[in-house]
């Protein structure tokens, strides 16, 4: 199966596919959705080195949504993360959601939509994400 990514730099697009190598950047942002199969130990998607890859280099940013955090290792693979409890708290605790914060909002509270936790450098706090409507 073959990826295609479209790179726009300075409002000029540039295409190309999975089986090609990307443009030369100074710096570049990786956005992947869906990421769970990519992170799989025993995935054999080409995209899985080449993820693996870009999470190593310091030149690139790497962001990226999963379904279920199992096959992230964390700092490895997150110096920023933006967690979506769960309500489980076992899960929630697993997945970096410090207790004392977890405490602090009711069952209704964690479950608002949008609401997350940014983590980074051992700070957490809560967040609210939304979207505008035009």
């Amino acid at each position: 199966r073959a990826f295609v990514t479209s790179t726009v730099r300075h409002h000029r697009r540039v295409r190309f596919s999975s089986e090609s190598p990307p443009p030369v950047s100074p710096h570049l942002l990786w956005l992947v959705d869906d990421a769970d199969t990519l992170f799989d130990p025993f995935g054999t998607d080409p995209l899985c080195a080449r993820l693996k890859d870009a999470l190593g280099d310091h030149d690139v940013t790497v962001v990226f949504a999963v379904e279920t955090s199992k096959h992230i290792r964390i700092p490895e693979h997150c110096g920023t993360r933006i967690v979506f409890p769960t309500g489980e708290r076992t899960v929630d605790l697993m997945d970096g959601i410090p207790a004392g914060l977890l405490s602090q909002c009711g069952p209704d509270d964690i479950m608002t939509a949008g609401r997350a936790v940014l983590l980074r450098e051992g700070n957490a706090l809560w967040i609210q994400c939304a979207m505008a409507k035009n």
